[in-house]
């Protein structure tokens, strides 16, 4: 009995250390998961468009270091506290909508408006980003990475919160 005692706190020790966080060559702005998770290069997974430069569709991505060049400028987007949107700042004018009727992609690039699928809220305490409209979901990343190139991308989805790895729904905006 003493013994299981001195070592069940052993065995609950790995679920007590921190996550290991991206070391960003980015200076923003941008929006990315909190945990490196298995980015090797351990650059983070930003907020993306899915491919070069500006498209419709948007993933998660090794966040890019600085560059003068577009084409890594595509995980450069922020929350606008005003408007509730989350806004593309290489370009401007577009901003990220939710369609979670969506059989695929749920998320999408396209002209800013005040539609309610382009409202979201965020939760600092968390690290969880909700559609304005409900909070009971959460943008999610897949649980698994693909090689993009020199880089890795996930899926970005909409999830139940806590339905999954919390760190696969806890974001930070820098």
């Amino acid at each position: 009995m003493i013994r299981s005692a001195i070592f069940m706190p052993l065995l609950l020790l790995p679920t007590l250390v921190a996550a290991d966080a991206p070391q960003l060559q980015n200076s923003g702005p941008i929006i990315y998961l909190s945990d490196n998770l298995d980015e090797p290069d351990m650059l983070g997974y930003c907020i993306d468009t899915q491919d070069r430069g500006q498209t419709e569709r948007i993933q998660l991505h090794s966040c890019k270091p600085d560059t003068d060049d577009a084409t890594g400028r595509d995980v450069l987007f922020s929350l606008n506290a005003d408007t509730g949107r989350i806004e593309h700042q290489e370009y401007a004018g577009f901003c990220l909508t939710a369609d979670p009727d969506a059989a695929a992609t749920v998320f999408g690039l396209v002209t800013c408006s005040d539609a309610e699928d382009q409202k979201f809220t965020f939760d600092s305490q968390s690290g969880q980003i909700h559609p304005a409209d409900d909070d009971t979901m959460c943008l999610t990343a897949a649980a698994e990475s693909t090689q993009a190139g020199p880089f890795y991308s996930r899926a970005l989805g909409l999830d139940a919160c806590g339905a999954v790895d919390a760190a696969l729904q806890s974001f930070t905006m820098q």
